[in-house]
Order: structure tokens, then sequence, then C-alpha cells
């Protein structure tokens, strides 16, 4: 394999990492010497180890002399454990191979240049367009001080989530609804509106697998009046949207969960504040101008002005499909970071070991 294919390799496995490292980034590590790998890991949960050093702990004495593929440049500072750049170092291996920069003020370039005065070779920016994807949530909020914002909607072929009762358990398969759950695992925090939480009585806990998982997401219910029912735990705020969002990213929040209802979605997309959108359409048509649309926006758009989205993904979940959007925002921001950090990546690999730690 080559160095492309060993970093899509460290992407997949950094995605298992997307339930339990945050507000970590989600990485992935390979260790490779004499053209077989030798050791692999993704981050643990909040205070475990890194995926570097799990991937050193497996590989053991045959780290020296090797290469390690990694999707996130390796941490120079102490935190919750102790920098991931001495650990590398120490096991004696001779190249690194990062497919980004990491933005954290605390790092940023930092990692790299301690591998190199320590006689490590460092190469970066391999796949680094997959790496600013998989990553994103956590660059946005290290580069922007925001979440990423995601919105979930579960709809039938004409586009609505309720029928004119108001039900809407369950319009998708149990297999969507365990994608949901999944999505839910991987935020930091959910949110419905008012009127979801009066109809539904969601838990809003993560439950992939049926299974709650070990760290649960802040649940927020979005209200500006009193409700005559909200689930246990659940806080509640009557804050203006980008006046939530800007509180939780201040806290290191990396991704929202918006899941509804139709006003709460419109307002959300209406301000401009959704980057990726889910969208799980069942086969079914409900045929009712009474029956609830996904999205209620305040001023609709006209066929020359729509609100336009970027399709990244699609797929069957059981009997439904599975539809991942990027707005127009969410791809400019990539773009964006896409760019800078191949700046980054090129100005850091082109910086000389100085001594007396000048330069």
């Amino acid at each position: 394999m080559n160095d492309t294919d060993l970093m899509r390799h460290a992407l997949a496995l950094g995605r298992r990492a997307r339930h339990g490292s945050p507000p970590n980034p989600w990485v992935g590590a390979v260790i490779v010497a004499d053209g077989a790998v030798v050791g692999e890991g993704w981050t643990q949960p909040l205070g475990g180890p890194h995926a570097e050093v799990v991937a050193l702990g497996e590989a053991g004495e045959r780290a020296k002399g090797a290469t390690m593929y990694v999707t996130l440049e390796p941490c120079s500072h102490h935190g919750r454990t102790p920098p991931c750049v001495d650990a590398i170092v120490a096991a004696g291996i001779r190249r690194v191979v990062a497919s980004i920069v990491d933005p954290d003020p605390r790092v940023a370039g930092r990692g790299f240049l301690a591998l190199r005065r320590a006689g490590v070779e460092v190469e970066v920016g391999v796949e680094s367009t997959e790496g600013v994807q998989e990553l994103i949530p956590y660059l946005v909020q290290r580069r922007m001080r925001r979440p990423w914002v995601r919105a979930k909607v579960a709809m039938t072929l004409d586009g609505r989530v309720a029928d004119r009762r108001g039900a809407s358990q369950w319009i998708t398969s149990p297999a969507a609804r365990d994608r949901g759950h999944q999505l839910r695992a991987e935020s930091q925090a959910i949110v419905v509106g008012a009127e979801t939480m009066e109809a539904d009585h969601p838990l809003l806990t993560a439950r992939p697998g049926g299974v709650e998982t070990t760290t649960q997401p802040e649940r927020w219910v979005f209200a500006r009046r009193s409700l005559s029912y909200c689930t246990p735990g659940v806080q509640v705020t009557a804050a203006a949207p980008q006046e939530f969002l800007d509180d939780l990213g201040s806290r290191g929040v990396l991704s929202v969960l918006i899941e509804g209802g139709p006003m709460l979605q419109g307002s959300f997309f209406a301000e401009g504040l959704v980057d990726e959108v889910y969208v799980y359409l069942a086969p079914m048509v409900f045929g009712d101008d009474e029956a609830k649309p996904a999205f209620h926006l305040p001023v609709g758009r006209l066929l020359v002005d729509p609100m336009q989205l970027i399709l990244m993904g699609m797929q069957s979940v059981g009997s439904d499909i599975e539809l991942r959007l990027w707005s127009e925002r969410a791809g400019q921001v990539a773009q964006v970071l896409d760019t800078d950090l191949r700046r980054e990546s090129v100005s850091g690999a082109d910086q000389a070991f100085v001594p007396d730690g000048k330069g």
C-alpha cells in the first residue's frame, strides 16, 4: 500500500472514535514497518490514550525505524495525557506522515516542529481534503469558535414529518432510527423545539443499537413560552439561535444536532446556521396539505433563489434512503480550511531545524 492508501485506512480508523473522543478530535493512526502494518489505533474516550499511543503500544519494538500515518498533527503539550510527540520520538519512529495541521493554538505546528528537531522526517498534506471533511466539526470549533450544526429530518416522499393529527412515530424504519441515535452519539448537544417536546416527549438520549452510550450529549429545548411538559434533565432556552450556538462554541462543544420540529429547523436554516443535513426518506406518501412539512421558513424561497444544498452521500438504510447534504456555507468553510491548512502544512514542511529554539 502507498501513502494515500495508508492514510485512508487511518481515516477509517479515526471514524471509530467519533462517539467517544469529543471534545478531543477523532484521530486514527497506522504504523508500518518493512511494508507491513505493525500497529494501529484510534483515539480513546476522554482521558484515555490518543491514537498514536494506542498504535505504538500495539507495535511495540517494531515501531523502531517505522513510519507512522496519522490523520491529525500529533500533540506536543500536556493535557489530560502526555504529549504524543514524546511517545513517538521515544519509540524510534523514523517518519511521520500526517493529513492536516491541528489548528488548536496549543498545537498549530508545534508538534511537527518538535518531531523535526528530534530528527524525525515529517510529511504533511496526504489526503488533506478528506482529512478536513472527516474532522470538520473539530476544525470549525478550534478555528472559528463555533459548533458544527447538523439538522436531522425523517420525512415521507412528499416531504411530510407528521400527519394531520401530528403523529410521526414511526415514519422511518428501525434501521434509520438507529442511524439517528448514532448521530446523537456523535453530537455534544441535541436540540428540539417546544412543539416536538410536548407532542413526542423525546428522551433525547443516544442509544445506538438500543444501548445508551457512556457519554451523553447536552439536551436542549427551544421554548419562548412555558411548557406543559419537558423531559427531566432537558435544559430550556429562549435564546436566539446564534446566541445559543455562540455559547456552546465558547464552551468547546464541537457538534450540535437539530432534531425538530419544522419551526425550529426553519429558524436555523433561515439564519444560515445549518452546516449539514441528514434526511431519512421513507417510502410512503401522506398526500395531505394539512400534514406537517419538514421545514417551515419565515419567508419561503423562489425557484430563482433557492436554499441550495450539496449532496455529499446517499445510501439505503433499512427500507429508507439516507441523504447527507452540506449547506453552501459548509462547502465554503471546508474550502477555506483546506486551503489554509494546506498552506500551513507547506510552510511547516519547509521549516528546517534551527538550533537553540530559533526559527
